[in-house]
């Protein structure tokens, strides 16, 4: 099954001119040209903790970790109640496998501020990656209380659900997150998952669908519908969308079709 996107950093901002257009190159994805001048505001001003946090991010969105780590130790250094470097440094962290070091840091945006979403959020996707599905249940049931429209903890919660083979809950959960956003390709392609797995596989399809409408390149939801064809029987759209998804790169299916002799 595919992983859902986690984790959930956060930007400050304050006024200065190079950091404002840092900001700006971040908000359109341009995260070198965003460093260059996250750089050029931590020259005017050394002292600049919101500097160092936010190019910490665009290092951590060029798969920077290791200087992202740097800068978020900066920012902390500068101001030990940072909360939201703490979150970060801990996405840095888990990205970077150090799964326990990412949830101490979340541990302490936690401790500082007790109402920190995301941080939940985050600590609960590290524990899920340690497979201690109950503690990361209750994180994301705290994130969800903290904020009923947080889309990301339904989305966590609902994998979690999946992987425990409770179907229904995470149908319930992924109901919520398309309800939340209902362009979510991700959500779709889960909640089709779930239906494919209590054998619904008309719903299953339908969901498949939907995620490839949103997604055109969503090779898992290609795979996926394959599979709910083939369970049909209906080996010619099984064969199309198992090639489909073999050109976009997952070839599971494809591959059990060929060895069965039911490619078409």
């Amino acid at each position: 099954m595919e992983r859902p996107f986690a984790l959930s950093a956060v930007f400050t901002y304050a006024d200065n001119g190079e950091f404002s257009k840092g900001q700006a190159a971040f908000d359109r994805r341009d995260y070198y040209a965003a460093i260059v001048l996250y750089t050029q505001s931590i020259e005017i001003d050394p002292t600049f903790k919101s500097a160092y946090n936010s190019r910490g991010r665009a290092y951590l969105n060029t798969n920077n970790n290791s200087a992202a780590i740097a800068d978020f130790d900066k920012a902390i250094e500068l101001d030990p109640n940072y909360a939201i470097a703490y979150n970060n440094r801990g996405i840095a962290y888990a990205n970077l496998k150090r799964y326990k070091r990412a949830i101490e840091d979340y541990d302490q945006a936690i401790k500082i501020d007790p109402n920190y979403v995301a941080a939940y959020n985050n600590r609960g996707y590290a524990y899920v990656d340690m497979d201690m599905k109950t503690k990361a249940i209750n994180d994301f049931n705290q994130a969800i209380r903290l904020d009923p429209n947080y889309t990301r903890a339904y989305r966590n919660r609902g994998y979690v659900y999946s992987r425990l083979n409770s179907f229904d809950r995470a149908i319930t959960d992924y109901n919520k997150a398309i309800e939340l956003d209902p362009n979510d390709a991700w959500s779709y392609n889960a909640r089709g998952y779930a239906y494919y797995k209590t054998k619904d596989h008309t719903k299953a399809i339908a969901d498949f669908t939907k995620a490839i409408e949103l997604d055109p390149n969503h090779q898992h939801a290609y795979d996926s519908r394959a599979r709910s064809y083939r369970e049909l029987k209906d080996y010619d759209k099984a064969s199309a969308d198992a090639q489909k998804a073999c050109n976009l790169g997952d070839c599971d299916t494809y591959n059990y079709l060929k060895k069965a002799n039911l490619l078409r």
